[in-house]
């Protein structure tokens, strides 16, 4: 019974770890990480009501900003797969203190301000990724 529950919970962390990649979109100007109204799964669309995880690419965009200077402020520990700013607004901000772990690439836009003093923790073990 013990091997059995053993490679249970093997077999569920292998499946956690194997999931695919959602891209999730920040709608709605600047905000909070945490105002699950932000986030959206796909460009400019309505909110999924929903914060990203590990296995989630985040993209910010054209249609994240109606005008320059908006923050995305990471106010509690955040999460993605990879993060994604090359289509954002110039000038559109990466803000806040909270840890942001990243578990794949890592892409700013020229443009953009960061005031972002918080933790920022490289967590892939794959190659292939980009900061």
């Amino acid at each position: 019974m013990k091997n059995f529950l053993l490679f249970s919970f093997i077999s569920f962390i292998a499946t956690i770890n194997s999931a695919n990649a959602t891209d999730r979109y920040w709608i709605g100007n600047g905000g909070d990480w945490s105002e699950a109204s932000h986030w959206s799964n796909t460009s400019g669309g309505s909110s999924c009501n929903c914060i990203p995880t590990l296995n989630d690419n985040v993209f910010f965009n054209a249609s994240s900003f109606s005008s320059g200077g908006q923050p995305v402020n990471i106010d509690q520990e955040a999460y993605c797969k990879s993060m994604n700013w090359t289509g954002s607004t110039a000038s559109s901000t990466l803000s806040g203190g909270s840890v942001l772990n990243v578990y794949g690439s890592f892409i700013l836009n020229a443009g953009m301000n960061v005031t972002y003093t918080g933790n920022l923790n490289f967590k892939s073990n794959n190659p292939g990724n980009t900061i």
